[in-house]
C-alpha cells in the first residue's frame, strides 16, 4: 500500500489539528488549474513491491479517499447552497506512472462494488461540517502502468478545507441531543484533514511462484467502509469489533499475518486511541502497536509499514496508513479474529478517528502431499525396504 496527505503543516506543528494552519500539498502543477481553489492539491507516493512483481501480477488495487468540507455563511444555509458548496466531492484525478491524468467519479450508492461513498452533512444555523470517504476500483490503471521501475503515483483534486479550524457546533454520531448536535456555543474544534491511499494484491502464476519459492500463498481480507469515532460527554469508551475470517494459519511453524488501517482525523498529540485484535491464546483483545504508533496513539496522523515511514515526513495532516505485524497476536491452525478500534476519553481530551479501510493478511497452512504406495507380484506384497537389496 502507498499513499499520502493533500493538507501540509509547518514543521513546529505543536500536534493538535484544531491548531493547525494547514496549506494544500501540490506535488504535481498539472493539478493547479481546477476551477476550485479547494481542490488545488496533489500528493506523490511511490507504489514499493517486490522487484518480480509485474503489472499483470496485480488482481486488486483500490484507490480510497477522506476530506472534510467545513464552511460558513452569513446569509445562512439552505440544503440548496450546501450541495452547491460540495459538489464534486466525489471525484478525484489519479495519475499513474505512465503520466496519465484519470478522472475518476465514485458512485453516491454505496452497494455499488466497483466504487461507493460513505458520508454525512451536519450544519447548524450558519455553517456546515460534511465529512465524507471514497472508494474507486483501479485495478485496470494499475495493471496497465505499473513495473518496479515506473511506480509514482500521483493523487489530487480531492476536495477538503485547508487552513484553521474556526470553531463550531459538532455533531457526535453516538451522543446527538434532540438537534443531532453536541452544542457548546460554536467552540469544539477537531481540526482539517485529507488524503488518499492505493492498496494492491498480487498473484503469481505457476511458473513465476517456482522460480520465487520464498514467496508463500496468503489469505487477504479488505473491508471498506466508514465512520465517525468521536466522543466528549457519555460514551467511553466507544469501541466497535469486525470480524475476520476465511482463512486457516499453518499447523506448525512460524505465523506471518498483518494488519492495515487507513482513516482520517486522528492527532498526532491527543491520545485515547484504541486498536486490539483478539488473541485466542489469552482469550482476550490485546493492542496492536510498534514505535511509530504507540498502544493509545495509533491513530496519529502518520504513513507506516511494520514501524518505518512510508513517507519522507513523518506527520501527515490528519490522515493514517499504518502496517503493523499481528503475527504474535496468532495462533496455529486459527480459522478467525476480530479487530477492535476506537476512542477513550482521557481528562478533557478526546480523540477522533474515520476510519475506512481494515485489512488483514495472513500465510496460509499449506498441506505437503506425501504418497503411501506398495508392490505386489504374483498376489504377494513385497515388505523388504525398496532399497535396492533384494531381488523380485
Amino acid at each position: 500500500a502507498t499513499g499520502d496527505s493533500i493538507l501540509n503543516v509547518p514543521d513546529k506543528y505543536s500536534g493538535y489539528l484544531a491548531l493547525a494552519n494547514s496549506t494544500y500539498m501540490l506535488s504535481d502543477n498539472s493539478f493547479a488549474t481546477d476551477s476550485d481553489l479547494r481542490k488545488r492539491n496533489s500528493s506523490t507516493a511511490t507504489l514499493n513491491l517486490p522487484p518480480y512483481v509485474e503489472g499483470k501480477d496485480i488482481i486488486f488495487a483500490g484507490l480510497f479517499w477522506q476530506g472534510l468540507v467545513h464552511e460558513e455563511s452569513n446569509s445562512g444555509l439552505t440544503t440548496t447552497n450546501v450541495d452547491n458548496s460540495i459538489i464534486n466531492w466525489n471525484k478525484i484525478t489519479f495519475k499513474t506512472p505512465d503520466g496519465v491524468p484519470h478522472n475518476l467519479t465514485a458512485s453516491l450508492s454505496t452497494k455499488d462494488k466497483a466504487s461507493k461513498t460513505y458520508h454525512y452533512t451536519y450544519k447548524d444555523d450558519d455553517s456546515f461540517h460534511h465529512h465524507y470517504s471514497a472508494f474507486v476500483d483501479v485495478t485496470n490503471l494499475v495493471q496497465n502502468s505499473y513495473s518496479s521501475s515506473n511506480n509514482t503515483f500521483t493523487a489530487g483534486h480531492i476536495l477538503t478545507t485547508a487552513g484553521t479550524d474556526f470553531g463550531d457546533s459538532m455533531y457526535f454520531a453516538y451522543e446527538q441531543d434532540t438537534n443531532g448536535l453536541w452544542n457548546n456555543g460554536g467552540g469544539v474544534r477537531m481540526g482539517y484533514y485529507g488524503g488518499w491511499s492505493l492498496i494492491v494484491v498480487y498473484s503469481l502464476d505457476q511458473a513465476k511462484r517456482k522460480l520465487h519459492p520464498e514467496v508463500k500463498l496468503k489469505n487477504i481480507s479488505i473491508y471498506d467502509g466508514y465512520d465517525q469515532f468521536a466522543i466528549w460527554k457519555n460514551t467511553d469508551p466507544l469501541l466497535v469489533s469486525v470480524n475476520i475470517n476465511g482463512f486457516l494459519t499453518p499447523k506448525s511453524g512460524a505465523i506471518d499475518s498483518k494488519l492495515l488501517i487507513f482513516g482520517g482525523a486522528g492527532d498526532y498529540n491527543i491520545a485515547g486511541d484504541k486498536l486490539n485484535i483478539f488473541n485466542k491464546a489469552t482469550n482476550s483483545f490485546e493492542p496492536v502497536s510498534n514505535p511509530l504508533n504507540p498502544e493509545g496513539n495509533q491513530f496519529n496522523s502518520t504513513y507506516s509499514y511494520l514501524g518505518n515511514d512510508l513517507t519522507s515526513k513523518h506527520i501527515r495532516n490528519g490522515v493514517d496508513l499504518d502496517t503493523y505485524d499481528v503475527s504474535s497476536k496468532m495462533i496455529h491452525n486459527q480459522t478467525n479474529t476480530a479487530v477492535q478500534f476506537g476512542v477513550q476519553q482521557l481528562g478533557k481530551a478526546a480523540d477522533q478517528i474515520h476510519p475506512q479501510v481494515i485489512a488483514f493478511s495472513t500465510e496460509l497452512y499449506e498441506p505437503q502431499l506425501c504418497y503411501d504406495y506398495s508392490y505386489e507380484q504374483n498376489g504377494i506384497f513385497f515388505t523388504e525396504d525398496n532399497n535396492g537389496s533384494n531381488f523380485p
